[in-house]
C-alpha cells in the first residue's frame, strides 16, 4: 500500500506542469482538453439511481477566427 501511494505522489508531481505553449493570440487550429474529479455523478437506470463521484473529460478541436470566435467540436 505504501508503494502504491508513493507511486501516486509521485506521477501527480509529474504532471503538474507550466505550459507555455499559448502565445496570447487565438487563431487557426484549436485543440485543448482537461482531466479533473466530478464530485458528483449520476447514473441511472430503470430500476435503479446510483450517485458516486468519477473523472470529467473535456475535449475540443477546431478553429479559431480571433480571440472570442472559434468553432469547436
Amino acid at each position: 500500500m505504501k508503494i502504491i501511494s508513493l507511486w501516486a505522489v509521485f506521477l501527480t508531481l509529474s504532471i503538474i506542469s507550466t505550459a507555455y505553449g499559448f502565445n496570447g493570440e487565438r487563431k487557426g487550429f484549436v485543440l485543448g482538453g482537461g482531466l479533473g474529479l466530478a464530485p458528483l455523478i449520476k447514473t441511472s437506470t430503470r430500476t435503479d439511481v446510483d450517485n458516486n463521484s468519477g473523472v470529467g473529460l473535456n475535449l475540443l478541436i477546431g478553429h479559431a477566427w480571433d480571440e472570442q470566435n472559434m468553432i469547436v467540436y
